[in-house]
């Protein structure tokens, strides 16, 4: 007699990872580092002064033997501080039942979504210039960062001091590694952060320029990127603290732990001059003219 089998032949053993694989966002990037920051220990705004001769002329002495004086042309550029914060939550059940138990993630993320919103500002300080190239976008990534170099320097930007950076796509980045003229750049370790820390990034350093990869620039993966040339003076960014503020904790009365990440920041165009709007065609995987 054939016995019938009713249920499975294999009962299959599910192992899940009791580690977590971070998933891909934007997070951190050398922007900060990039501009003009200060730290503030308290107050709702941060005042920069910027300054300089106005563009006045060397006098001679005049006829009653005496100097001729002059004023000084100074500016004060006042942003104002917004505060920024993320909470992440997970109730005892929810770690209890959770693949993963820890809250490392929660501090991860948290700390990238307050970074992407400290970026986001800095962004939309160099997007406020007025000055580019050109305002049609092209493929040319070597001409836009030329003719802005270019600009910048007959504008008495000093181009020559290693303060001069590009943050741009990687669809930029990949028309200059297309182009020979291109060839002798320095791929090089990014700089400290402010806060002393060495950043894992990259960048690449070619005719004064130093270059870095950012997904936040305006546009971006699109048909009219903004991407962005600027000196380091051109944009002011003020923060209370050099790292964000982080607490973690648990409520025993309602049984949750929370990672809250803070910052109170702000930045703002201190020098329009100091800044070119780089406008590329950047939905193209081979955009490039060589």
């Amino acid at each position: 007699m054939t016995q019938t089998i009713t249920g499975a032949i294999n009962a299959p053993l599910v192992q899940y990872s009791n580690e977590f694989i971070k998933g891909y966002e934007r997070g951190d990037s050398a922007l900060r580092s990039t501009v003009t920051t200060k730290t503030q220990k308290q107050g709702s705004s941060h005042v920069f002064l910027v300054t300089d001769s106005g563009g006045a002329q060397a006098q001679t002495r005049g006829l009653d033997a005496n100097l001729i004086g002059r004023s000084m042309n100074q500016n004060q550029v006042t942003l104002t501080m917004t505060e920024w914060h993320d909470l992440p939550k997970k109730t005892g059940f929810n770690i209890f039942e959770s693949q993963y138990q820890g809250r490392e993630d929660m501090y991860t993320t948290a700390y990238e979504v307050i970074n992407r919103k400290v970026e986001d500002q800095i962004m939309s300080a160099l997007d406020s210039a007025t000055t580019g190239p050109t305002a049609t976008p092209t493929t040319d990534a070597i001409k836009l960062l030329t003719d802005g170099l270019t600009i910048m320097a007959q504008n008495n930007v000093p181009t020559d001091d290693g303060e001069v950076y590009a943050a741009v796509s990687h669809a930029f980045l990949q028309a200059c590694l297309e182009s020979d003229v291109f060839s002798n750049a320095d791929y090089v370790s990014m700089r400290k952060w402010d806060d002393g820390v060495r950043s894992s990034k990259m960048m690449y350093k070619w005719n004064g320029i130093n270059i870095f990869n950012n997904t936040g620039v305006p546009g971006h993966a699109t048909a009219s990127e903004t991407c962005f040339l600027y000196h380091k003076s051109s944009i002011g960014h003020a923060i209370d603290n050099e790292t964000f503020k982080t607490a973690i904790g648990y409520n025993e009365e309602n049984d949750y732990s929370f990672i809250r990440c803070s910052a109170f920041s702000g930045a703002k165009l201190l020098q329009n001059a100091g800044v070119q709007k780089l406008k590329f065609v950047g939905n193209t995987a081979s955009a490039v003219t060589v």
